[in-house]
């Protein structure tokens, strides 16, 4: 959960667990409202989030800009040369590696800690995979966590040296003494952002940096796993992919935590999730990678 959880257009509602309840009528059951189960367009669900978003959207500095872009064209390279390494193997007969098409990073999922921690029990989970021990607690405290808006996307600086306004890449970077994490925003999950995300979760995942998911699941819209059918805005952390990047694995810290009132449903390791619907539950948001 994140900041913007309690307001919708500048009205104020009540948080239960991590998830916002706008049209309560007819709520489908967590089961229901997994992968791929939708009544809704992404067209359609991309302008309802549009419509009702509060996050201040800050924008990239020059600087940032023009790391985004390098780290991109070095994801699409990496990519690039990954499915021409594997159709070299598949023209000579042998078999493909696994590892050439999949990888996965050690991670220990952590519940989160409160109803409203799920980005500090993220960033404690990513740090801690880095050799980096962070708990939950700090982690709140760095991003400025509140029970009434969660961990932001943006427009929130975090307790570290020159924020950038974007909470969770600057305690990533600050923890980690690196410059390697960068905020990718996106409004629609098009083709192109589809095809970036295969690269770029294959880069980052390949170089043994775990990515940040910022969920913006709506009613009648796709959601992660096990995740009831309502407004809810979440954190998790994707720790490896498979087949090019095609399906993505990522950890939820809503599992085995009991003061979320759906915990039960939601799995602590997440694997082969359908890569275009995880981006376009991260639309209105995006990623930090």
């Amino acid at each position: 959960m994140h900041r913007a959880l309690g307001r919708i257009r500048g009205s104020r509602i009540a948080a239960v667990g991590v998830a916002i309840t706008l049209a309560v009528a007819g709520l489908a059951s967590p089961a229901a409202a997994q992968d791929g189960a939708t009544t809704m367009s992404d067209a359609q669900e991309e302008a309802y989030k549009a419509a009702h978003d509060t996050d201040p959207h800050t924008p990239l500095s020059a600087a940032d800009k023009k790391a985004a872009k390098i780290k991109e064209a070095a994801a699409a390279k990496h990519q690039k040369d990954k499915l021409a390494a594997a159709g070299a193997q598949k023209a000579s007969s042998v078999s493909p590696m696994n590892s050439i098409g999949a990888n996965n990073l050690s991670i220990v999922q952590q519940p989160q800690q409160t109803n409203y921690w799920c980005g500090p029990a993220m960033v404690s989970a990513m740090l801690n995979a880095k050799g980096v021990s962070f708990s939950q607690s700090q982690a709140a405290s760095m991003m400025k966590t509140t029970q009434a808006d969660g961990t932001a996307w943006s427009g929130i600086n975090a307790n570290v040296p020159s924020p950038t306004g974007y909470p969770v890449r600057d305690t990533l970077n600050y923890k980690l003494n690196t410059s390697f994490y960068v905020p990718h925003g996106y409004g629609s999950a098009t083709s192109t952002e589809k095809t970036n995300w295969r690269s770029n979760v294959a880069h980052d995942i390949d170089n043994g940096y775990p990515i940040a998911g910022d969920a913006y699941e709506v009613v009648g819209g796709k959601h992660l796993a096990g995740h009831p059918n309502s407004n809810i805005f979440h954190w998790f952390a994707v720790f490896g992919y498979a087949n090019y990047g095609a399906t993505t694995n990522y950890i939820d810290s809503v599992s085995g935590a009991t003061s979320v009132s759906w915990y039960a449903s939601v799995k602590a390791y997440n694997y082969d999730f359908n890569s275009d619907n995880l981006v376009s539950i991260m639309s209105g948001r995006g990623y930090i990678w």
